[in-house]
């Protein structure tokens, strides 16, 4: 499946970050390229043939709690006062049910937009795919893999909700991202 991508790419350090939308990717970026605290010699790409030898990483976060950031993020708490998702379907705070339904009808994930396709598409070729709910353990592994220092991750695009993710699903929502995220969740053991 040929999506669009963007990766990280340090030849100096022979290593790729996957990006993931909507799994800490403004802080990985920050991290990596935009504000280090060392110089990595990365750089970001949209989707570059990959050298086989570097050690490839990505990150996905729990489906139900993704989509929660997507809506909060891109429907509901949007500077513009409209969506940032341009889709002509969605509206600036449109219910989460009627976000939920969107994601229903978008399953291609040739033609989904990055913030809402399957995190397996992202991180396919990945050797390592950590986890947002462990984050900083997971970021501290990749980087003993790679003999390099460990330095504090500052978080980034941190949502600002006023619930908690669990609190916008009935039990109908919940099935259909369920329904929609299948593969994410069965590959990267996210059971419900």
């Amino acid at each position: 499946m040929d999506l669009q991508q963007k990766i990280v790419i340090s030849d100096k350090y022979k290593f790729v970050y996957f990006e993931t939308n909507k799994v800490a990717t403004r802080s990985m970026l920050n991290y990596f390229v935009r504000k280090p605290r060392m110089n990595y010699g990365a750089k970001r790409f949209i989707r570059k043939k990959v050298n086989s030898e570097y050690f490839r990483f990505g990150f996905v976060r729990n489906p139900w709690e993704r989509v929660v950031s997507c809506y909060s993020h891109k429907i509901v708490d949007t500077v513009l006062g409209k969506p940032l998702i341009l889709d002509p379907r969605l509206s600036h705070n449109m219910p989460f049910e009627e976000f939920v339904d969107y994601l229903l009808e978008n399953k291609k994930e040739k033609e989904a937009d990055i913030h809402i396709r399957s995190q397996w598409t992202f991180v396919n070729e990945c050797d390592f795919v950590g986890r947002f709910e462990t984050l900083n353990e997971d970021l501290a592994y990749v980087l003993a893999v790679l003999r390099l220092p460990l330095y504090p991750l500052r978080k980034k695009n941190v949502s600002a909700r006023e619930k908690p993710w669990e609190d916008y699903y009935t039990k109908e929502t919940f099935e259909k991202v369920r329904d929609r995220y299948f593969m994410d969740i069965k590959r990267f053991d996210y059971g419900a």
